[in-house]
């Protein structure tokens, strides 16, 4: 019975959505969306506020560090108000930096900055959750890799192979890593002509590399494979084990 009405619940909510953009509305106001849901299914539409007031700070301030989008579409608003039109529609999965929840307001709004795109404003808290790290946690606090990386604070200096232009074969590059946990790290390579090259990491996934003159550095493939973690960008390739971007 749980189930069905939780899907019930999902269902409505999702013809809301689908009205709200035939209507060219961001999402039915917010308490349209409290009083229908109430009286087709009884109780409260905001059940799960008192878990979204726990989102809390910032990760410059100690909190989440990422959320990850659970709803199939979410709405990236200007403004935290339902009213405003959206900037954008996120689709499911998307990771987002977390810039500070405000807790005091019903519905609970989350100001967010997508990984992808760098599109910043407010989504809905109940359209996201933390992201989780491979180790099951969700890392908390600042990314503060790339900032130790460029002041040359390393947790790993080492050789990869590597390969600086197209139809080159595999060589050797130093490659120095800052890790921030939760599989958040900074790796500068260093090829053997002195250029060096930026890779992201962000949750244990490939993000980009820095901007340079091979490229804007998100013209990327990557895979990992085992314990290895096969890379191109640009026309730049890269084989980087992975306890090497991880840690032990």
């Amino acid at each position: 019975m749980a189930g069905a009405k939780g899907k019930a619940m999902s269902d409505f909510f999702k013809a809301a959505r689908r009205m709200a953009r035939v209507r060219g509305t961001a999402l039915w106001p917010a308490g349209v969306i409290a009083i229908s849901a109430t009286l087709a299914f009884g109780g409260s539409a905001f059940s799960q506020s008192a878990n979204l007031k726990d989102l809390g700070p910032s990760a410059a301030d100690g909190g989440y560090r990422y959320f990850k989008v659970i709803a199939d579409e979410a709405a990236l608003l200007p403004e935290p108000s339902s009213a405003s039109a959206p900037k954008t529609v996120l689709s499911r999965d998307t990771l987002l930096s977390n810039l500070g929840c405000i807790t005091d307001k019903n519905p609970v709004w989350c100001e967010v900055v997508s990984l992808k795109g760098k599109k910043k404003g407010f989504v809905h808290a109940s359209d996201v959750q933390p992201a989780t790290s491979a180790d099951g946690a969700p890392p908390t606090g600042p990314n503060d890799s790339k900032a130790r990386a460029r002041k040359k604070d390393f947790d790993f200096d080492g050789e990869i192979k590597c390969a600086q232009v197209e139809g080159e074969s595999l060589g050797k590059c130093r490659i120095q890593i800052a890790r921030a946990g939760g599989g958040d790290a900074t790796a500068v390579v260093t090829f053997s002509n002195s250029f060096k090259r930026e890779l992201y990491f962000r949750l244990g996934e490939f993000l980009r590399a820095n901007a340079t003159m091979s490229g804007v550095g998100r013209d990327i493939d990557w895979a990992l494979q085992g314990d290895m973690y096969t890379l191109r960008v640009d026309d730049q390739r890269f084989e980087i084990p992975a306890a090497f971007v991880l840690g032990d």
